[in-house]
């Protein structure tokens, strides 16, 4: 009979006895034994189906994400990276490396700041000390060494007064403890998540074991969510941008108990190459909700102006007992607008855009608000033949230009095929004379159109000045 592959084995060791990703009932004498709770262990041990085990391993890592607005779950790469590297660097015997004493430390605690090999004696084969200057548990203190006493059979174990050099060596410099090489050496995770594997955080348990979960794969999350962004000058000559977050309703089933009026979702934005990072709190939901089984997606609007350059907005829904549901992000490049000469806001497929009385307490643009218009933004470029193609977008001029009553602009709207990467005109250009609104809204009927990919080039001219601005946006009807 052959035997598994080195790999393979290394990965069954990690999940416990089945693949990551497939738990099943012996998940709870893996690696996540140093994480599990007393209450998580018996909730668990009283689990019978492959559906509730899944659903329980789901929620306990859900609990110990530092950042539910990140699509990855920080703390659980990190901990399986330290499994991982236990496995690698505790060899001395044949049980796997997160299962000896050197290993539990090194996954509860990381790599130590120093080591220190002491000479063979008499009564010990050998003893080893790891010194933490700034350990993730606080109640340990400033500065910990735990020391390993090596057995016959080559294993180091916990020495039975492991920790108790810590109180003297806190009280001394760390310098006094000599450093090594002749061990191992492992690089520092740069996760930034060791100040958070403390125990207590690793055992926080914040919400109740038994609230029902939906089963979520980050690998299905590319239909179900999507984002998109429109850009608009602001009163202050930099750019409003319009973040709007798209979930389709039948991504949650309806027997975990999802509501849409009860479902939320948070966003932060990030600046790329920079440090900058803004809040975006909770977003505005559009409302009505979408009814039940209707494929109306379920959209979240929030503003904020930006200066120009990349970021990187990241989304998390969250239900009404406070479980995520899933996260997304999304990479944009906030467009430049308070530029001299004729320039257009970036072109924005909507949904529907309806006039709404003008206020004068509300603030001038809100989410889903811009101006005396209610604009819903369709972050999906996919259409089918029997719905049409609606378009948004604003036209500004630079310092000193004309009032707009005093400038008649020339549009233009040109449709093409994209077909094995070569444009195929699609009837006669649209234009328009005479157009003084700096506001455009366009809708165009696509019940006679042919499946396939488009792209609309837009064409905005002051005849006056000679000056124009071009704007492009592809779609797909299927």
């Amino acid at each position: 009979m052959e035997s598994l592959p080195a790999v393979l084995l290394l990965l069954l060791t990690v999940s416990g006895a089945s693949p990551e990703g497939k738990p099943d009932a012996s998940w709870s004498e893996g690696p996540v034994r140093y994480l599990l709770t007393s209450e998580e262990e018996r909730a668990f041990r009283k689990l019978d189906s492959e559906d509730e085990i899944r659903a329980f391993v789901e929620q306990f890592w859900d609990r110990r994400d530092p950042d539910p607005l990140t699509p990855q779950n920080e703390f659980r790469e990190e901990f399986q990276h330290r499994v991982l590297s236990a496995n690698r660097l505790f060899t001395e015997t044949t049980k796997p490396g997160w299962k000896t004493d050197r290993g539990k430390i090194y996954v509860l605690l990381g790599p130590p700041d120093e080591i220190a090999a002491s000479p063979v004696q008499a009564h010990r084969r050998g003893q080893t000390s790891w010194a933490y200057r700034h350990p993730p548990q606080p109640e340990l203190g400033p500065f910990v060494v735990v020391r390993f006493d090596q057995g016959a059979d080559g294993e180091y174990r916990l020495a039975p007064d492991a920790f108790a050099e810590s109180q003297l060596v806190r009280l001394s410099s760390p310098a006094s403890l000599p450093r090594t090489t002749t061990d191992f050496a492992v690089p520092r995770p740069s996760s930034g998540l060791e100040a958070r594997m403390e125990l207590s955080r690793l055992q926080a348990v914040p919400m109740p074991l038994s609230a029902p979960r939906v089963s979520v794969s980050w690998s299905t999350l590319g239909p179900p969510f999507r984002a998109c962004t429109s850009h608009y000058l602001s009163e202050d000559a930099l750019t409003l941008v319009a973040l709007t977050f798209e979930v389709d309703p039948t991504f949650l089933r309806e027997e975990a108990g999802f509501r849409p009026a009860k479902v939320r979702a948070l966003g932060h934005v990030a600046q790329q190459g920079g440090s900058k990072r803004f809040d975006l709190g909770q977003m505005t939901v559009q409302k009505p909700f979408p009814e039940t089984g209707s494929s109306r997606p379920l959209r979240f609007q929030a503003m904020r102006t930006l200066e120009p350059g990349p970021y990187r907005a990241y989304f998390a829904l969250v239900d009404g007992r406070e479980r995520l549901r899933g996260s997304y992000q999304h990479d944009f490049v906030v467009l430049d607008l308070a530029r001299e000469g004729l320039t257009l806001s970036s072109m924005t497929l909507v949904e529907e855009i309806e006039e709404i009385a003008p206020s004068t307490s509300a603030p001038r643009h809100k989410p889903f608000i811009i101006g005396n218009l209610r604009v819903v933004p369709r972050c999906r470029a996919v259409f089918d033949a029997s719905e049409q193609l609606g378009l948004y977008y604003q036209i500004y001029e630079g310092p000193g230009a004309p009032a707009e009553e005093e400038v008649e602009y020339e549009i233009e709207y040109r449709f093409q095929l994209l077909l094995d990467g070569k444009r195929f005109q699609v009837g006669a250009p649209l234009r328009v004379h005479g157009a003084r609104r700096l506001v455009q809204g366009q809708t165009f009927q696509l019940s006679s159109w042919p499946p396939g990919e488009y792209a609309v080039s837009l064409t905005v001219r002051d005849p006056s000045g000679g000056s124009q601005a071009e704007e492009e946006l592809i779609f797909e009807i299927r």
